[in-house]
Parts: C-alpha cells; sequence; structure tokens
C-alpha cells in the first residue's frame, strides 16, 4: 500500500509535468499563430524548438535524477494532459466552417 508521503511525491511530479506541458505546448501554439507574419520563419520554429524542448527535457532530466520511475510516469502523465488541455482550447476557439467544401472535399448530392 503506498503512504501519505509517496502519494505526495507522484502529486508533485503529475503538477510539475503538467506545467511544463503546458508551457511547452502554449509555446507551440504562440509559435504557430507567429508564422504568418515574422520575417524568418525557419528561425522562429528553430528557436522556439529549442527553448520548448530545452525546458521540458532539463525538467525531466532534473526529475529522472531524483524521482524514482513512477514519480517520472507520473510527470510524463501530467505532461500528456497538458497536450490534450491545450489541444482542447483550440478545438473550442477554432471558428465554424464556411459553407464552401475546401479542395478535395466530397460534395453530397442534394
Amino acid at each position: 500500500m503506498t503512504s501519505a508521503l509517496d502519494m505526495t511525491g507522484l502529486f508533485y511530479a503529475f503538477a510539475g509535468g503538467l506545467v511544463v506541458g503546458l508551457l511547452f505546448f502554449q509555446g507551440l501554439k504562440m509559435t504557430v499563430e507567429r508564422l504568418a507574419v515574422a520575417r524568418r520563419p525557419g528561425t522562429l520554429v528553430l528557436l522556439s524548438m529549442l527553448l520548448r524542448f530545452g525546458l521540458a527535457m532539463t525538467a525531466l532530466y532534473l526529475l529522472a535524477r531524483t524521482a524514482d520511475a513512477w514519480e517520472l510516469l507520473a510527470a510524463v502523465a501530467g505532461f500528456m494532459v497538458a497536450r490534450a488541455l491545450v489541444a482542447r482550447t483550440l478545438r473550442q476557439r477554432r471558428p465554424p466552417a464556411a459553407d464552401k467544401p475546401g479542395p478535395g472535399a466530397r460534395r453530397t448530392p442534394t
């Protein structure tokens, strides 16, 4: 049976993974939004990727050095929950599709 101290460690690891994941995926969202107006989109993508991956890998590396496997797994689960949360908020904010189908779309007979 797990003690309260073990559950606290799992909670903090999950919360840390959630925060790192939110920063990672919000940074990705900001990068994609700015691509259309960027003077150098390739540089923007590269710098954003290096910053986001650097943050995520540093956090997971530090956790892996100090925590056990269950806490590391909880942090990765928090990271994935953050991905789902950001994806859900993006889907809710998307404007409704236009009446005209896009290229390659099938038209249904009327």
